[in-house]
Order: structure tokens, then sequence, then C-alpha cells
């Protein structure tokens, strides 16, 4: 459970130019009780196509009375859909101050010849010998269309263990003959977003290699 904060706001009066001069205003300052939202259950669901969500709970106190019934939440998921859909929850206090905190659902399409879910992939960058074998998560979005967790391939986020701020997820599209293309991408803590996507899908013996060109550099993807 998180620890409530307080937010202290000073607004101060100008002090007067010449002596006996009377101040404009007052000084004045106020206390607001900032929410804390406490989600239970994992940041990442993953379902299977047909499933139902089932919301894990989440709770919102604000000075530690117990204000769950105030949350907002905007949960896009509909069942029977593939695809990633982020929930998001939200409470404002009596001072227009908000707490928010998300969750993601991933629906797979078990229907689907592209490998989804956690794959595990073969990274390397050129130009340097690091390699490393790490988990990306794949997903269809439908259109021929992917999410991709890390464009980079975990190169940084896990190879170097830098972090998640330092992947790069992007949407793909695998054509019917198996090309890869890039659809958008994100940024990550780098800055900037990839430049190009490229490569081959062998649906039939669930391989490929992608390339993706970021900064000047090119990271690789595969699985054999």
């Amino acid at each position: 459970m998180q620890k409530m904060k307080k937010l202290y706001i000073f607004l101060l009066a100008a002090l007067p130019l010449l002596s006996g001069c009377s101040k404009d205003s007052e000084d004045h300052s106020f206390i607001t009780d900032y929410a804390s939202l406490s989600v239970s259950g994992d940041d990442l669901i993953i379902l299977t196509l047909g499933d139902d969500y089932v919301e894990p709970g989440i709770k919102a106190e604000i000075a530690g009375d117990d204000v769950t019934s105030q949350i907002e939440i905007d949960n896009p998921f509909v069942k029977g859909k593939p695809g990633r859909f982020i929930v998001n929850y939200s409470i404002t206090n009596a001072d227009g101050y908000s707490a928010n905190a998300s969750r993601t659902i991933v629906v797979l399409d078990p229907s689907n010849p592209v490998k989804q879910g956690f794959v595990t992939i073969h990274n390397t960058r050129d130009g340097s010998t690091e390699e490393y074998d790490v988990d990306i998560l794949f997903c269809s979005l439908g259109n021929n269309n992917y999410y991709v967790s890390d464009l980079l391939g975990g190169f940084y986020a896990q190879g170097r263990e830098y972090g998640d701020s330092y992947a790069l997820p992007g949407v793909i599209n695998i054509a019917d003959d198996g090309t890869v293309s890039l659809v958008k991408s994100e940024s990550c803590a780098f800055g900037g977003s990839a430049d190009d996507v490229e490569g081959n899908y062998d649906v039939a013996n669930g391989t490929f290699k992608i390339s993706t060109s970021y900064l000047d550099m090119v990271f690789n993807m595969e699985v054999k």
C-alpha cells in the first residue's frame, strides 16, 4: 500500500515596496490529500480468444478513508476480439488532483499461425559482439498487424538489463507472403522511434528474422 502523500502549496503575496504600505493580499496556503491506488493482480494479463476478463481488483484511499467506489475505470476489452487492451484507472480528490494506474490485457488467437505470446528470440546488433536470448511478446491485432513488445529485440531492456523503459514497442505487418514491415513504433528512453523494420516470417515453419533500424543502428531478432 502506498503511503499517503500531502501536497503543500504556498502562495506568497508581494512584499510592500515602501514602509507603511499595506499588502495587496494576504499569504495563503492549503493542504490536499492525494488519493492512493492499489492494484491487485498482475500488470499484464494474457487471455485466449473467447475468455472472459475478470477484474482482479483495485482499491483507493484518501486520508485513510476507503474511496474505491469513486474510481473511474476505462476498460476497452472486448470479448472475442484478439489484441492488446489497456485498462486505465483514475480517481480525483476534492481539489482536482488525480491518481492513475493501468494494466494490460493481451488476447491471443490460437487459430493464427503466427507465433504469439512470449517468444524466445536470439538478438544481435550490427557492429556489436553482444548477443542475447530473451523473450519478446507478440500478439495479433487483426488485419495482419502484430504488436511487438520490443522492436530492439530486448537488446538494452533485457540483454543489458537497462529496464523496460529502454524497450521500443511497436506494431509490424506480416503480409501473406511473410514480408515484414513497420506500421508504427513508440519511443524508448533513448528517444525517437524506429526508422524502419524489415524481414521475413516463415509461417509454415514458425521461423523469422526481423531487423529494426533505429538511431543509425540495426537490431536483429531471429527464431530458427
